[in-house]
């Protein structure tokens, strides 16, 4: 029965914030509407007599007593917890100045409250998560104060250990037959498996003032006011930083990449003016080895070369067919399987879709690599038999092999390092940062030596 207590009170706290965000709705309303008020022209005897001015001054007034009725119940909570929790002083004087611009009713801080995360709409249909609004939070800048600092915050609600082989279409045993079937609760635990992997989730704008330390004690004593008791966790907060700060090796990076692109124009120059100027098309014949070498980076010969057609009577057509269906059948499943399920809403109505048959070829992706194994196969065999009289060299044939995929490799690593400055968002640093860009700077040398396969999947 302890399970079920916490589930209900779960959702009077989430229905509480969802009160609040009502609140800062109508006070953004009342704000933006006296801002019309002020920018037009000045009332004449007429329009001051229109009704809906008083209705907008008295909603004006409404709000402001409901804001200071807010914070008279929360000022004497924050003043002891900031005693408790031991907060310094300048989280303590952020968080007064918020309060205090809640109760003037000021455009900022209600935008603090605006962007923080309300009541998840679709519980029922999957939706565990309510990430506010990013953009504004981080925006939103008290001159001489503070600015807004986007925090997650991670409320894991308890479940019983998870055993080595379970079914997501089973419902736990332990919480079978505790509830009434008609219940809400009932509904909640049937789905209680998922929760061993996934979490409810918002997010709070709060003074930059504020380590994420300290808003992880906030939020668990928040909870614990409210008599939930699920395992609270921090994992990010973010602040709008507006100037981009490279690492060595990026700056390395992007001298290298740029770099060859300065030689890639330089030859693409090269070619086309030799072109205009020689009316044979063997003049490459009479070139110097290294403008040869030059023109080897020249984008026109080589989308050329690229989109020629191999007229070859040794050519086997019919698998660059197969290479081209496959290559879009990975991209379909690496595009569902590399995802962050946390952010996604109403993932129960996507559990449906496993049942379609099209959706079959996502759930058999791991298939598509035994095309290209299939090809190589045949492919090596073909060169093989086409050359059984000669001596086969097989150093240089790894060498070859090596050479040709080993650079293109490396120039995906280096962008790979490059992509964390390239977006932003709620759940971009633990998708991109954390779970893709980190890993390869610190298993790069496995990705190379091609060994990472043997990697464990979370270092991977």
């Amino acid at each position: 029965m302890k399970f079920i207590k916490i589930y209900v009170k779960v959702f009077v706290f989430l229905s509480l914030l969802e009160i609040f965000s009502c609140t800062s709705l109508v006070v953004s309303t009342t704000l933006q509407a006296e801002n019309a008020t002020k920018s037009s022209v000045t009332p004449g005897p007429e329009d001051q007599k229109d009704p809906s001015v008083q209705k907008w001054k008295d909603a004006e007034k409404a709000v402001k007593r409901l804001s200071n009725m807010m914070v008279k119940s929360i000022l004497p909570h924050a003043i002891r917890a900031s005693e408790t929790l031991n907060l310094t002083s300048t989280c303590s004087r952020g968080l007064l100045k918020f309060l205090t611009g809640l109760k003037q009713i000021k455009l900022w801080a209600f935008q603090m409250l605006d962007a923080s995360g309300k009541l998840p709409i679709g519980i029922f249909s999957g939706s565990i998560n309510s990430l506010g609004d990013y953009d504004i939070c981080v925006d939103t800048n008290v001159p001489g104060h503070f600015q807004g600092q986007y925090c997650l915050v991670e409320m894991s609600p308890p479940v019983p250990p998870r055993k080595p082989f379970v079914s997501n279409f089973e419902m736990i045993p332990e919480f079978i037959n505790i509830t009434h079937p008609e219940a809400m609760t009932t509904e909640l635990l049937r789905k209680a498996m998922y929760f061993h992997y996934l979490n409810f989730r918002t997010s709070v704008c709060v003074p930059s003032t504020c380590t994420r330390a300290e808003v992880q004690k906030i939020a668990t004593k928040v909870m614990e006011l409210v008599g939930i008791e699920f395992e609270i966790s921090v994992p990010n907060c973010e602040i709008k930083v507006d100037k981009v700060i490279f690492g060595t090796s990026e700056i390395c990076i992007i001298a290298v990449l740029s770099s060859l692109l300065l030689v890639a124009v330089i030859a693409t120059i090269t070619d086309v003016a030799l072109k205009l100027k020689s009316e044979d098309e063997t003049y490459q014949d009479t070139l110097g080895t290294s403008i040869k070498c030059l023109l080897c980076f020249s984008f026109y010969t080589n989308v050329h070369r690229l989109l020629k057609k191999d007229t070859s009577p040794d050519s086997i057509k019919i698998f660059h067919g197969m290479k081209v269906i496959t290559l879009l059948w990975v991209i379909l499943n690496h595009t569902y399987f590399y995802i962050n399920y946390q952010a996604f809403s109403s993932l129960l109505i996507a559990r449906k879709s496993t049942e379609e048959i099209a959706f079959q070829l996502v759930l058999n992706g791991f298939l598509n690599v035994e095309t290209f194994f299939f090809i190589s196969a045949v492919l090596v065999s073909y060169g093989v038999m086409k050359t059984k009289e000669k001596k086969i060299n097989i150093c240089l044939y790894v060498f070859r092999r090596l050479w040709r995929l080993t650079p293109p490799f490396m120039f995906v690593i280096a962008c790979v390092y490059l992509i964390p400055h390239l977006g932003s968002g709620p759940v971009w640093k633990e998708t991109v940062v954390d779970g893709l860009t980190e890993k390869c700077k610190t298993y790069w040398w496995a990705n190379l030596l091609y060994i990472n396969n043997f990697l464990p999947n979370s270092e991977m």
